[in-house]
């Protein structure tokens, strides 16, 4: 029998009204994620990634727009909850951590307040009781003194145990899914490597799902077992992190992935690669291809009509006319 994803999205799109239109910020996303499994989504800034995140866990601008055909968490229809019940969820059973967590942590309270509200909330805990488990889960997380950080306010702790604390109160309340919006990339490298230490080995001891939304392919190689490339508010390419990486078939990916040294064949002139141009406009209705204008491979086919569908490459999924494996020839330096 197959088992039930953690995370079932179909047809994913996200429309924003601005004075000149509309943005279409999302468009047509589709993935499944198995419970224990991460997803990691990739892509340049402005590409929809954090808006599909936002969107899935109704976190979305009042005036947004999200439109799917299934839209499940375990089962559970979130499309058609109530904002109490989606409260209630996102508080409990799915977690989000942020870049920046000072956004999220009020300055004028103490770690420990913070953190015994989350668990009084969606534990119902007596405060006592919260008290406890909010020490005992900066201790999980590798904070140094956790008694003492409790009474402390966030701007008197450094990023890595901002973000270590907020990581600490995400998980407290047992949540079955975790979205990482970006968490370490404000944080210095060995900072970086720390966080991801801690987080790597919580998902592996409580079994838990994570979406984790990221700038580096570096890291997506190392924790991911499965990867979206976005561009443009789309899955430009889809699948496991072996068949994607190991043979991209979007020039998109192939280009990403050629400004990393040692990933893929550096340039004929030995630099390494550039993706030239510009994301276009998501404002109003794109013709062709939104990837067309910065492609080494575009045709007249790729300028008209309403762009790719998905279609399978490589074993996985790639939204392009002409997907294959990286050229042999000069491509600009794609």
């Amino acid at each position: 029998m197959k088992t039930q994803p953690i995370m079932k999205v179909r047809r994913l799109s996200i429309d924003i009204p601005v004075p000149n239109g509309v943005l279409h910020a999302v468009k047509d996303v589709s993935f499944d994620l198995a419970k224990g499994q991460t997803l990691c989504i990739v892509g340049e800034s402005g590409s929809g990634k954090s808006m599909l995140a936002l969107g899935m866990i109704g976190l979305l601008p009042h005036q947004a727009r999200l439109f799917s055909e299934e839209l499940s968490f375990d089962g559970i229809d979130l499309q058609n909850l109530s904002r109490a019940k989606l409260t209630q969820i996102r508080g409990s059973r799915i977690a989000m951590i942020f870049q920046e967590p000072m956004t999220s942590l009020n300055p004028c309270y103490t770690i420990g307040n913070q953190m015994i509200e989350m668990a009084s909330l969606h534990l119902k805990m007596r405060r006592s009781d919260a008290h406890d488990l909010a020490g005992q889960w900066l201790e999980k997380v590798g904070i140094p003194a956790a008694s003492d950080r409790l009474n402390q306010y966030p701007h008197q702790l450094s990023g890595g145990l901002r973000q270590r604390v907020m990581i600490a109160m995400m998980l407290m309340c047992g949540p079955d899914l975790i979205i990482a919006d970006e968490p370490t990339t404000a944080l210095d490298v060995t900072i970086q490597a720390q966080v991801l230490g801690v987080l790597a080995s919580l998902q592996k001891e409580l079994g838990l799902s994570m979406i984790f939304i990221t700038h580096d392919l570096g890291l997506v190689s190392r924790i991911a077992d499965q990867v979206g490339v976005m561009y443009a508010g789309s899955f430009v390419e889809h699948g496991s992190v072996q068949d994607v990486l190991d043979a991209p078939q979007h020039p998109y990916t192939q280009g990403l992935l050629k400004c990393i040294p040692g990933f893929l064949e550096r340039s004929t002139n030995g630099r390494l690669g550039t993706i030239p141009g510009t994301v276009p406009s998501l404002v109003g209705n794109t013709v062709g291809c939104t990837f067309s204008n910065r492609c080494f491979r575009a045709t007249d086919e790729c300028l008209v009509g309403a762009g790719p569908e998905p279609k399978i490459a490589a074993k996985h999924d790639v939204r392009c006319f002409f997907p294959g494996p990286p050229s042999t020839t000069k491509e600009s330096d794609v």
